[in-house]
């Protein structure tokens, strides 16, 4: 915090255009929670440093857990033979292979 009550915030990834992954994202949640138990914070500035201020969500970093998260998934997509179209159905308790050899 400085002289004029401005708490500040700076995202460090600059290789990555400081895009969120799970690390960034603790820590400034981290940031915030700790501005917040200063009484004397007026104002709260979040910054980038590098080129530029946030690419948004760093998806690279996340491209290993989509598919463990797709597998676990309650619901998958199958595609809709009379219709040609993409249509949800519940996934059973059965294992893959059992579901495979039902279909």
């Amino acid at each position: 915090m400085d002289e004029d009550r401005v708490y500040w915030l700076t995202l460090n990834r600059p290789e990555k255009i400081n895009a969120m992954n799970r690390r960034l994202i603790a820590e400034l949640k981290h940031g915030l929670l700790r501005a917040d138990n200063y009484d004397a914070v007026n104002v709260i500035v979040i910054r980038g440093n590098g080129n530029g201020f946030c690419a948004g969500h760093d998806l690279y970093e996340d491209a290993q857990d989509v598919h463990a998260w797709w597998s676990a998934a309650p619901l998958s997509i199958a595609p809709s033979a009379a219709s040609w179209k993409w249509g949800w159905r519940r996934r059973s308790a059965k294992s893959h292979a059992q579901a495979r050899n039902a279909s």
